[in-house]
């Protein structure tokens, strides 16, 4: 599976990379009913996992809030 690294930057200028993979096959287990999905797994620089399901519009929009919640701001391109 291919990783893609985003570089982010606090305010102090300090570069930050996550990493980006997509997942083809997960399974959601949610009582009653287990479906299997696909979407999008990130990184940040602490090594935790978060998962977007869906396509990769779903995946900015998350990726994008968790990086405000960090005070992070993009250097790399997420279009």
């Amino acid at each position: 599976m291919t990783t893609m690294a985003i570089r982010l930057s606090d305010e102090t200028g300090k570069i930050y990379r996550w990493n980006i993979e997509r997942v083809p096959r997960a399974v959601n287990c949610t009582y009653p009913k287990i479906r299997v999905i696909s979407g999008w797994q990130f990184t940040d620089h602490d090594g935790y996992i978060r998962f977007a399901e869906g396509n990769w519009l779903d995946l900015v929009a998350m990726f994008r809030l968790v990086a405000t919640n960090y005070g992070l701001t993009l250097v790399s391109e997420l279009s």
